[in-house]
């Protein structure tokens, strides 16, 4: 017994080691890349252009997900954007939730077939009864593609990157005596490629946030960006943003919602970026941060500086 309490010592000691070890990602805002930047190893990841939804795209060593598509509206956008890249055929598609918001123009791309995917991957259940999770397996079962579920601790990998799985057990019926909503039980990625980490946090609301912070941990949290949980309605839970501890945030909401956690970053000093100026491109080779803008006017970029200098 005393030797298995030295050896879970040892263990713990040098876990410890490693994490203190383990340098975070540099991250560097408006900046050009190196010359030899396209010669390495990437894992790129694209916030595209929304209001109030969610679609991000990821690329590395060659392999291509979706994570979440917006809503109908911005369906063309989408696929006008995955077909400029040469990305109509998907390795897999990630839905971290089934809102309208997340689902709707990837379920009609697929429908249409301007979207084709190995898997599409979820944390709910196929047969989960929630109108647009309906649809989309019907457009699924349709196009011959088949559907994943992904539980709690599951990882995935995309090129030489890996995507570790979050999500509040949706066993509990009930959380602090209140029923789960769609967006507590949203699977949130925690996206790891060599040094650098994001953390992409879909609708989890305050209480789900405070809940990973107290049971993961930095080891299990830290990252250099971190997207903010429901489109940045509301603040991020305090507990999280110190565990997560970003330097950049992104944030998926309007302008006009948003007030409230740009507010919280311009206190702690952290930059952040919004989807709703234009696209988003993040970059890493696993030790530094590239991230850049594109605006789709000179007056959107303006705005965005007059706003950062409010800080």
């Amino acid at each position: 017994m005393i030797a298995k309490r030295i050896l879970q010592g040892i263990c713990l000691l040098l876990a410890a080691a490693l994490l203190a070890g383990s340098a975070c990602a540099e991250v560097y805002i408006n900046r050009e890349t190196p010359e030899d930047w396209e010669e390495r190893e990437l894992l790129r990841i694209y916030a595209l252009y929304a209001l109030d939804c969610d679609s991000f795209v990821l690329e590395c060593g060659g392999k291509t997900m979706l994570l979440d598509g917006g809503n109908s509206p911005k369906e063309k956008d989408l696929t006008d954007f995955l077909k400029e890249h040469g990305w109509t055929h998907l390795d897999m598609i990630f839905n971290s939730h089934p809102h309208d918001d997340h689902i709707e123009a990837e379920y009609y791309a697929i429908r249409r077939g301007t979207i084709t995917t190995d898997v599409f991957i979820s944390p709910f259940r196929e047969d989960y009864s929630y109108s647009f999770q309906k649809r989309a397996v019907k457009a699924l079962k349709d196009k011959e593609i088949p559907y994943r579920q992904i539980l709690n601790g599951e990882e995935l990998t995309l090129g030489g990157a890996t995507m570790l799985l979050y999500r509040y057990d949706p066993g509990t019926k009930k959380i602090d005596g209140r029923s789960l909503t769609i967006n507590d039980m949203s699977g949130v990625l925690w996206v790891r490629f060599g040094e650098a980490a994001i953390l992409l946090t879909a609708d989890i609301g305050g209480t789900i946030q405070k809940m990973l912070a107290d049971q993961y941990g930095p080891e299990g949290l830290k990252a250099d960006i971190l997207k903010a949980p429901h489109h940045g309605k509301n603040a991020v839970n305090t507990d999280l943003l110190k565990t997560v501890d970003p330097k950049l945030v992104i944030v998926t909401g309007k302008v006009a919602r948003t007030d409230d956690v740009i507010r919280q970053m311009n206190r702690a000093g952290i930059a952040w970026k919004r989807t709703s100026y234009g696209n988003i491109l993040m970059e890493t080779d696993g030790k530094d941060w590239y991230v850049n803008q594109e605006y789709p006017s000179e007056q959107v970029r303006k705005q965005e500086q007059q706003e950062q200098k409010k800080k």
